[in-house]
């Protein structure tokens, strides 16, 4: 698969997950104070106090200004971003969003994600760490690589450059999950148990909760099961294993998006994103697509030679 083709992907990927996202933020509930007590005030627990403090200065700030207005004012810079990259391919103000959108992510990963509470030793892939702002600034730099990588002629550069991006958020997704908090009795179902809590359908939940306390028994084991997952998950990248292992991923990642991220808690009206899920299986489309082309069948390579 061409260059040109793995960056369209990505491209408008995630713009139009810019642009829902901004959709998002205009729900009714996010114009309310539980865009303080339910989405940024949670990732001040646990944290260093030099976190804290600043969080919890951000969340003092809003609560003593008009919340709404500055509701809108995130919704406004978001729907600004994914408008900017969706219409600017290969435009000048199509890469602006994209800075944009780094410089605006930094801010959303500390004040609005604490970090991906990464310093708290619970972050996990499994319910979104380190964020789902990470991997849309991950996006935003292999777009905005030098023109040179992007124009090489075998399409190769990027896509490589994006298998070791994998690799590597892979890798660290292990390490997170290897930490000592997720060995304990409690700490694999606190952080699924807890993903399903704010919404009110059964049906979503029934399956999280029967998971969450599943892993109250035998937990360790749970835990070297994510953790072989993960690891499988950069192996299956980095050796460029089949198809197969793409259509293995997915199931991994609809495990994730329901049992970990409780379908994004798009049904629960306060979330902001649809958490990682969806993004992972976005950089890595361009990868199945490029392992289903090197690994057709000779005679169809035949065929078009004919």
């Amino acid at each position: 698969m061409g260059s040109g083709s793995t960056r369209k992907i990505l491209w408008y990927g995630v713009g139009a997950f810019w642009l829902l996202d901004a959709l998002l933020q205009m729900q009714p509930h996010m114009f309310s104070s539980d865009l303080v007590t339910s989405i940024m005030m949670p990732n001040a627990f646990n944290q260093p106090k030099w976190v804290t403090d600043s969080i919890d200065w951000m969340l003092n700030l809003l609560i003593t200004h008009n919340l709404a207005l500055f509701n809108w004012f995130i919704a406004v810079i978001q729907l600004v971003i994914g408008a900017l990259i969706l219409t600017g391919y290969r435009r000048r103000w199509g890469t602006l969003g994209l800075w944009l959108s780094l410089i605006w992510g930094v801010g959303v990963w500390y004040f609005g994600e604490g970090l991906g509470t990464i310093l708290t030793g619970q972050s996990t892939y499994l319910t979104g760490g380190p964020g789902s702002v990470v991997l849309y600034m991950a996006i935003a730099i292999i777009l905005l690589l030098p023109k040179n990588i992007w124009h090489d002629r075998t399409g190769q550069r990027p896509l490589e450059i994006l298998r070791n991006t994998l690799v590597g958020l892979w890798c660290i997704g292990a390490v997170l999950q290897a930490l000592p908090g997720f060995w304990t009795h409690h700490g694999l179902w606190t952080q699924i148990y807890g993903s399903a809590v704010m919404t009110p359908q059964s049906w979503v939940t029934a399956p999280i909760y029967a998971v969450a306390h599943l892993t109250l028994y035998h937990t360790a084991l749970w835990n070297l099961l994510f953790i072989v997952i993960m690891l499988l998950e950069a192996a299956g990248l980095w050796f460029r294993w089949g198809p197969w292992f793409y259509w293995a991923s997915g199931l991994w990642l609809i495990f994730m998006f329901w049992i970990g991220e409780n379908l994004g808690m798009i049904l629960s009206g306060i979330t902001t994103d649809l958490n990682t899920a969806p993004l992972w299986a976005l950089m890595m489309w361009p990868l199945y697509r490029e392992s289903v082309r090197l690994h057709r069948p000779l005679t169809s390579h035949i065929h078009l030679l004919d």
